[in-house]
């Protein structure tokens, strides 16, 4: 089958949504599958190219609303018309999130075309905003007009995605909290599929300590003192503030972002290395030569594809201690701890402190990351849909 996947961003602009459609669109490849994945263009990257067999088109976008906390890039006009070639001789459409604006178009283009569309829903498309801890009067007054425009941009948000979701063939959520988010803005349960995200366990593996030692020289890393990573985007919600607060002399923080990060380095207690995010096959290298995994955010209501990658290079995990995640892990073995600098600072501490906690922790996360986060039964799963709804169209004539 011609499969056409439309995410909003794609490498070398990384987000947890374009990795995972990405791995999906090379397992289709593999399978025997036609598959083109469109996206924005936002670092004069090709505007068409080929990677592991998967067929990119990337149409330029202004992406300025990301630096106020807005993962929203705006296309150009362009996008109608990629969208249109590719959807045109498409059997299947699949969309990336619920309000984007190529979302928006390729639905209804799919629509158009008699195409059966598939919406999965990667994230709850709420901004969390966090307002800054001042005095200053002014401060306040625009964190509060902020506020505000996000308030505003989040209802509108669920009213343009409600829309969507109405004129899609087939619904699926990377998690069950997301799975109740749309079931309590009216869609019916029964519409809905919940197919978490995966992690490709034979690129992302353990190393050994010669290994590790060598990897940290080649990035510049301490050679004696334990890594403690975190990767995100540089929005409130991922909680770098939280993760940078939580330095210290005795172990490197690293962090892999992109953003203005000297307010917080200047009150860090201990050395920070900020590194630009990077492709997939370079962040493995940055898992293997770490210690410690930490993810601070807040409200992720997906199992994050870090956490994932974290888990299946063997990395002890620290995060919020976020109900949510229990559905995924047992927190003897992931340290689940108040989202505060401090309480995840004492939590490195005592992993560090204590060699068989660490050697628990570290096992248990590649166990769990193969035995609950390989891709196989997603795709398969994917699939199936896929073939039921062409099946479907067959049936009732339509496109014929």
């Amino acid at each position: 089958m011609n499969i056409v996947i439309v995410v909003h961003y794609l490498f070398p602009h990384i987000t947890g949504t374009d990795v995972g459609a990405f791995e999906q669109a090379k397992r289709y490849v593999r399978l025997g599958h036609r598959v083109t994945m469109v996206s924005s263009n936002l670092h004069r990257s090709p505007s068409e190219e080929i990677k592991d067999g998967v067929r990119i088109r990337r149409v330029w976008a202004a992406n300025f609303l990301e630096r106020i906390g807005i993962p929203y890039p705006l296309f150009s006009p362009a996008l109608f018309t990629v969208l249109r070639r590719e959807i045109k001789r498409a059997d299947i459409v699949h969309v990336h999130g619920m309000l984007y604006m190529s979302t928006i178009v390729a639905i209804r283009l799919g629509r158009f075309y008699k195409k059966r569309v598939v919406l999965t829903q990667v994230a709850p498309d709420k901004y969390h905003f966090r307002p800054r801890e001042t005095s200053n009067i002014v401060l306040k007054l625009a964190d509060a007009i902020k506020k505000g425009v996000f308030a505003v941009l989040e209802n509108l948000s669920i009213y343009i995605g409600k829309r969507n979701l109405k004129l899609t063939d087939q619904i699926t959520v990377l998690s069950l909290p997301l799975k109740d988010l749309l079931v309590g803005i009216g869609v019916n349960e029964n519409e809905i599929e919940y197919i978490s995200n995966g992690v490709d366990t034979d690129l992302f593996f353990p190393v050994n300590a010669e290994q590790k030692a060598s990897l940290r020289k080649k990035w510049n890393f301490p050679e004696h003192k334990p890594i403690i990573l975190s990767i995100g985007r540089f929005v409130p919600k991922k909680g770098l503030d939280i993760f940078n607060g939580a330095a210290d002399s005795s172990y490197q923080l690293v962090l892999v972002s992109r953003g203005n990060f000297k307010p917080y380095l200047k009150k860090a207690q201990g050395p920070v290395t900020i590194l630009a995010p990077m492709p997939q096959e370079q962040l493995l290298e940055i898992y293997q030569a770490s210690d410690i995994f930490v993810l601070a955010a807040a409200g992720e209501d997906v199992f994050s594809l870090v956490l994932m990658e974290a888990m299946a290079c063997g990395l002890p995990v620290i995060t919020s201690d976020d109900p949510f995640y229990l559905n995924y892990v047992d927190a003897t073995y992931v340290s689940l701890v108040e989202k505060t600098s401090e309480s995840i600072r004492q939590e490195i501490k005592r992993i560090l402190k204590d060699n068989d906690l660490y050697s628990r922790m570290s096992a248990y996360s590649r166990i769990q990351a193969e035995k609950k986060f390989s891709w196989d039964s997603r795709i398969q799963a994917y699939v199936r849909i896929y073939n039921r709804l062409i099946n479907s169209k067959k049936q009732s004539g339509d496109g014929i």
